[in-house]
């Protein structure tokens, strides 16, 4: 599969946010049509008129009430996901954000409640979206390091990686 063939491409930014114990993490609500009940890293589509670190910013601030300052957000990797039967393939800039501390409580909305989980525990959890496992150590751990993958998706379940660099 390619980017973009047949398919169009939606633009979207996500941020693993950290204290180095914990992760900002948002369980979707059982109801919503996309990922319902998971453990996901806030993030979403980016609006015509962002970037993609400023759109990022944006949806950690309307999921969890937090903001992360740009300077604190660094590029940790680009994921292009083909969604098969939805017919789509998203572009995804992913950034990490490691926080001095663990700052305030996160608010809840009609999406979901936001969090922050003991990193330890989002291994273990099964309910967390499949590639944060993946993302987890390489995004939190490492520096200088940007992570390129390519990946097919069923109506929201996860197929097969067709690719994992770094550079």
């Amino acid at each position: 599969m390619h980017v973009g063939q047949n398919f169009p491409i939606i633009i979207c930014s996500e941020v693993y946010a950290s204290d180095g114990k914990n992760l900002l993490v948002f369980h979707r609500h059982p109801n919503n049509q996309w990922l319902p009940g998971k453990f996901v890293v806030p993030g979403g589509r980016v609006e015509l008129d962002e970037d993609v670190l400023s759109g990022a910013i944006r949806e950690v601030r309307e999921e969890t009430g937090i903001k992360i300052p740009k300077r604190i957000a660094t590029l940790k990797a680009v994921v292009v996901h083909h969604e098969i039967i939805r017919k789509e393939t998203f572009l995804v800039f992913i950034f990490f954000a490691r926080f001095q501390k663990t700052s305030k409580i996160p608010r809840s909305n009609n999406e979901g409640s936001a969090q922050w989980v003991p990193i330890k525990n989002i291994r273990k959890n099964g309910e967390e979206f499949p590639l944060i496992r993946h993302y987890l150590s390489n995004i939190v751990k490492r520096k200088n390091k940007i992570i390129f993958t390519s990946s097919d998706w069923r109506s929201g379940n996860l197929l097969k990686i067709h690719s994992w660099m770094e550079s």
